[in-house]
Formats: C-alpha cells, structure tokens, sequence
C-alpha cells in the first residue's frame, strides 16, 4: 500500500528544479481530486483484499466472484473492484466490503456530493440540479427528487428550551399561504403554508428591511393546528414568556391564521396593509385614471379615519355605478371582506406606528416559495412538494452544507441497518482489515499529516 501511494504521489505530482510555489499550486489545483479518487480507489481495493485474506473469513464465507463498483464522490469518480461471498453455514450472499464500510445496494453517490446537489435542488429545477452536480457525471432528476426526499425524512425541527432564553418586549409571527399545482389531482392545487416569527424590522438599505431573529416554518401536509403548535414550542423553547408584552399575529385574516390566537396567550391579530390596500384598489377600479385615484383616496380616508358607516355607503355607491353584474361581485366581495375584517384594520391602525406593523409575508412567500414552486409552471405531489419545502425552510433558518449532509447520512444508517442484517463475523474481519490499513508506515509516522487525517477519517 506504501508502494501504491508513492507511486500516485509521482503520476499526478511531477517536480522540477524550475518549479516554484505558484507552479506546486496550480499543479496540486488540477491533480489533487484525481490523486484523491485514484487513492482511495485503492484504499478500497486493500481493505477487499485483506478481508480475502482473514482466517476468519476463509473459515466461514466462500468467494463467488468479484465485481467492479463504481461510486461518484466530490472529488470524482472511484471505481474499485470487491469480492461477492457466500456464507458457508447459512447460505448468505454479500458483499462484505460494501457491508463493512456501509455502501448501499445500488449506491452511486457519494453523501457529500448528495448534500451538494441538494443546495443546487434547493434554487434550481431537479434536472439542472442535477446536472450541476459534477463535471464528471449527470445525475438525473429522479435521483435529485430522491435526495431532497431522503434529506425530509430525516430532517427535524428540534424545540429544546435553551438555558439562558431571549427576553424581548414585542414579538411578531407573519403568515400567509402560497397556491401550488398538484399532479394528477382532481384537486387543481394545495395550499402550501408559511409562518415566521421575527422579533421586528431595521433598515438594512434604502428599500430593503432586515428582520431580525427570523424563524420559518412552513408545510403543505401538516394541519394548521400542528403548524401553530410548533409555532407555540418555538417560542416557548427559545423566549422568556413573561416578558412578551405584544405579541401580533399578521396576515389576510384567513382562518387557519387567526387559529393562533387560541394557542398563544395573549396574542393580538392585526389584517396586514398590503391585502387591505389590494381590496380599496379593487373596489375603486385601480389608480390608473384620476377619478379612480380619487375614489381610492376617499376609501382609504374613511377607513384610516376608522369611519366604518361612511366606508360602506361610498363603496355601494361606486359599485352600484357598475354595469357588469361580475364586476359588481368582485368589488361587493371586497366591500364585505373590509367590513369582516374591520376589527384588525383598526388593530392595524392603532399599533402600526408604535410597533413599526407591517406584514411582508407575500414577499417571503414570493421567496421561500412560489419562486421554487409555483411561479413556473410547475405541478408536485403532496410528498414532493413537503420535501422541497422542509429543504427549503430548513436552508431559509441556517442549515449548513455540513448539516445537510449529517442529516442524509444519518438516513443513509438507518437503509443500512434495514438492507444489512447483522453478518456473523463481520466485525471481527473489519476490525482486522482497519488495523492493518492503520499500520501501513506511511500513516503511522507519528506527525500528524493530511492523508494521516483522511484516512484516519475514513477508517
């Protein structure tokens, strides 16, 4: 193994007296993942031979043949050759190199290289995503979708109460919903649902507010109940409670939303400006003519002057000017939605300057969502499409590259543990095939090195 090592070192690293720092770089830039492959091609190749080698082995398993596998990773590539064995008490077929090391049936890619292609599947299309995945190879959407489904699995918000919680005064939880397409539905589409929390907005740029501590949450499956409950554990974890003095729940006044209030003391809902200022433009007829900017100008003074009565007879008055019957559904739709809502306007306008309200909750939708998932044309399975929203969400609230791939290697164990019974002997051949990889010279100077850590890694 020293000797094959050497050698790799002398294929892909040639030095020359001319060479200087810039060259030893630029040289170790375009070699490094094929020495890399090519290594651990043979690390592979050495740990088959020495479980071949294992009294233990020889005793209990026969050779049938061997196979070639070939498993694409970020640095490329490694195709190795491993022995297939049949177990000579009970008949088993396996691969004990793949089970030792835990390669999966059917594997082709490399857990780092899943991660990877998850970020890519979180803003792009699964056949791009796919397809930015290496230099080397194409992988398709199926495989893509595959990833993202395997990452949901396992992927799980944790509420732990944290020791020293967050004391603010004011709290606000935004919410809204996005329409998706659904495959072969009767059903033409889902609501898919998205509540943050955030503890209030500052000036980042001119047009643009930051919102600091944001959380998301966001699902097309679960029930609104169970949304608000996470919701409820979120807070409650990472927040001294006694210290809340507002806590607003902003959004269009759709049910589902207003269900917090039952589960979060305290709470006050509050109709957001964006689909209040939507129903006046509808009722007026829009801004593009000055009478219909005037029209829209007094309806809005009445109401910010919480002038409910003289709302209602100017808006029958402009809809009854309509001569289209649905015309006048539309904006009388829109008269009764202001009217039903009339409370939380004036919540609105009673707490807005103070607390700084504003909802912005269709732009995170626009955001999180739709650009993902409903602003091409696109149409999703239910699963699918919770899939892609928990990697999305989970992405939005700081998951990391690393975690991602935690997460999927942790699912990948779990495969392991359900295709590979436990084989008698395996752990006592793999253990003497670990200790004579650990012994090579090379990786056992004494001097910590990088291939020192790599393999030590991999073992």
């Amino acid at each position: 193994m020293e000797n094959i090592i050497l050698q790799l070192v002398k294929k892909f690293f040639t030095f020359s007296e001319n060479m200087n720092f810039n060259n030893i770089i630029a040289m170790a830039n375009s070699n490094m993942s094929k020495f890399t492959t090519s290594l651990l091609a043979e690390v592979f190749q050495y740990l088959d031979n020495e479980i071949a080698q294992n009294n233990e082995r020889k005793k209990n398993w026969n050779i049938i043949k061997i196979d070639e596998r070939t498993i694409s990773t970020v640095f490329g590539k490694i195709t190795f050759s491993r022995r297939y064995y049949k177990n000579k008490n009970t008949g088993k077929y396996a691969y004990l190199l793949d089970e030792s090391i835990g390669i999966l049936p059917r594997q082709r890619l490399d857990v780092s290289l899943e991660a990877k292609i998850a970020e890519f599947a979180n803003v792009l299309s699964f056949e791009k995503a796919g397809a930015m995945a290496s230099d080397e190879i194409k992988v398709s959407k199926q495989t893509v979708k595959n990833i993202v489904a395997k990452f949901a699995q396992k992927h799980e918000e944790k509420y732990e109460d944290l020791d020293n919680k967050k004391e603010v005064k004011v709290l606000f939880i935004e919410a809204d919903e996005d329409h998706v397409s659904l495959q072969k539905s009767k059903k033409n589409n889902t609501l898919n649902r998205v509540i943050y929390i955030h503890e209030g907005k500052i000036q980042e740029s001119k047009n643009r507010k930051f919102l600091l501590s944001k959380h998301v949450f966001a699902s097309n499956l679960m029930t609104p109940e169970d949304m608000w409950i996470d919701v409820y554990n979120y807070i409650y974890s990472n927040y001294d409670v006694t210290k809340i003095e507002k806590l607003f729940i902003l959004g269009d006044g759709a049910q589902w939303i207003k269900t917090g209030l039952e589960w979060l003391d305290n709470s006050e809902f509050v109709l957001d400006s964006f689909h209040l200022n939507k129903s006046i433009l509808i009722i007026s007829g829009g801004k593009s003519r000055e009478i219909n900017k005037k029209r829209y100008n007094q309806l809005k003074e009445f109401i910010y002057s919480k002038e409910k009565e003289k709302f209602n007879e100017y808006a029958k008055e402009l809809i009854e000017e309509e001569k289209g019957e649905s015309a006048k559904e539309r904006k009388d739709k829109q008269r009764k939605y202001i009217l039903n809502q009339w409370t939380w306007i004036i919540s609105n306008l009673d707490n807005k300057e103070k607390y700084q309200l504003g909802c912005s909750a269709e732009g995170h939708v626009s955001h999180i969502l739709a650009s993902r998932m409903s602003s091409r044309p696109l149409s999703w399975s239910k699963d699918g499409l919770e899939a892609i929203t928990k990697l999305r969400i989970a992405i939005e609230n700081g998951i990391t590259r690393s975690e991602i791939y935690e997460t999927l290697l942790k699912r990948n164990k779990e495969i392991a543990q359900e295709k590979y019974k436990s084989v008698k002997h395996l752990k006592r051949i793999k253990r003497y095939a670990m200790e004579a990889l650990g012994n090579i010279p090379v990786l056992s100077i004494g001097k910590i090195n990088g291939l020192q850590t790599m393999m030590s890694e991999l073992r």
